[in-house]
């Protein structure tokens, strides 16, 4: 068995044995720890993308089922963007996550948590609009 794939079979061991709560972005918003299970996918990865600006899709409509990581996305692009200090650990860690998938866009992230804090995050129950201080998109 190859390290990598390993590594990877002892953190979803990890991730099984914990407590695994769905995420509703209202109440979780505020709490960095309550994300800290979330493990990125390529589907994810497509996803922030687009949000973020480094896709040319600038309108989503997200359909999926209970318990497809669409909250937790959303939750932790809402702690990327706002870069509070008691993120900084978890957005560390899930950064090494997004490295494993798509390292480039692992840079990217880097780069957004470099950046002065000039976007944020709307979120109701029907909408999630992401804002921009500048006429750039977030990526950029």
């Amino acid at each position: 068995m190859s390290p990598r794939r390993k590594e990877i079979g002892e953190e979803l061991n990890i991730a099984a044995n914990e407590f695994l709560r769905s995420i509703n972005i209202r109440m979780d918003a505020d709490y960095p720890e309550r994300i800290r299970h979330y493990f990125p996918t390529t589907k994810s990865l497509v996803l922030l993308k687009s949000l973020l600006g480094f896709e040319k899709d600038r309108a989503f409509f997200i359909i999926a089922p209970y318990g497809s990581g669409k909250s937790i996305t959303a939750t932790y692009l809402l702690h990327l963007l706002e870069k509070r200090a008691e993120s900084a650990q978890l957005l560390s860690t899930i950064k090494e996550k997004i490295k494993h998938i798509e390292p480039d866009f692992a840079k990217d992230v880097s780069k957004i948590n470099k950046t002065p804090k000039s976007h944020g995050l709307f979120v109701t129950s029907w909408l999630l609009l992401i804002t921009t201080g500048s006429n750039k998109n977030v990526g950029a």
